[in-house]
């Protein structure tokens, strides 16, 4: 049995997938830049590849899958970051799912909480990957892994110290999370408290002195589509109360980009994403410091 188990999850990589995300979870005042989100800003958003223009700061990636801008995660972003820190920046990646009614239920942060009482023993927490090779197989697992089908679907993964994960499907699905975002948001719209308590959030870090930048992330067409049809996210009108908060809205190339499934970027759209995305930051900085010093100097 741990023969077999020790198969498991052979396509992920990097990071222990467990000790991930609790690592994730823990940070703190460790960041100059701190981004964050649901899975398309973990999947989508790679911290070195930022760094390659903006490579004075640090950048973690602290977005977890699932999650919502609900208090408790909005409270933890600003912990992140580095109170010394000259230049304090939190990036958030706003989708229509990180603020409809089922964000604030289930995550893989409100999961790595759970989990934190049990891994704060320093042994257990050693034994994660033991652990994990123990855990009961299913049936249809065991025979995957002695008999993988020609036409088997491949998920790929690499678990970054950085807080990116790399994601890949092969064969790759354009279409597999379509219709099932379409089913959620026809069940779950946009809540207006969770906006509302976003915004309270920005206008809090704003006079903190932290610097607070906001995109939506990229995905295909007919996601895109689905999410303005379907969600009740008024982009216009947030985008226009995000920017009276004090924050700054960074246009993106919406659907310029290569998804593996209808949603999430493949690793080189992923990084070619996240060199655009950081040229458009940097610009951005460097046009407010300009601005700084002109004020200074007048």
């Amino acid at each position: 049995m741990f023969a077999i188990g020790s198969t498991r999850n052979p396509e992920a990589k990097g990071v222990y997938e467990g000790r991930f995300w609790l690592m994730k979870f823990h940070w703190r005042n460790c960041a100059d830049v701190v981004l964050s989100g649901d899975s398309r800003v973990c999947s989508d958003v790679s911290p070195a590849e930022i760094n390659q223009y903006i490579p004075e700061l640090r950048v973690f990636n602290y977005a977890f899958d699932g999650v919502g801008y609900y208090k408790e995660y909005l409270d933890s972003i600003p912990k992140v970051l580095d109170p010394q820190s000259n230049r304090k920046v939190i990036i958030l990646g706003i989708t229509p799912r990180s603020v409809i009614t089922s964000a604030i239920t289930n995550d893989h942060y409100k999961d790595s909480k759970r989990r934190t009482k049990y891994h704060s023993n320093a042994i257990l927490a050693s034994l994660d990957r033991l652990l994990q090779l123990l855990q009961p197989m299913a049936l249809r697992e065991i025979f995957c892994v002695f008999f993988p089908g020609k036409n088997q679907q491949h998920f790929f993964r690499y678990y970054s110290p950085d807080g990116w994960v790399e994601r890949h499907i092969v064969p790759e699905d354009p279409r597999a999370l379509v219709e099932p975002y379409r089913e959620t948001f026809i069940r779950n719209q946009v809540l207006p408290e969770t906006i509302h308590e976003l915004l309270q959030c920005i206008r809090k870090w704003r006079q903190a002195g932290i610097e607070v930048y906001g995109f939506r992330p990229p995905t295909t067409n007919e996601m895109l589509e689905v999410e303005n049809s379907f969600s009740g996210f008024d982009e216009q009108s947030f985008v226009a109360s995000f920017k009276d908060a004090g924050g700054v809205w960074l246009e993106v190339r919406q659907t310029a980009y290569r998804t593996y499934d209808g949603s999430h970027l493949n690793p080189d759209a992923a990084k070619a994403f996240s060199r655009d995305l950081a040229r458009i930051i940097s610009d951005s900085m460097s046009k407010k410091s300009a601005s700084q010093e002109r004020n200074e100097t007048e």
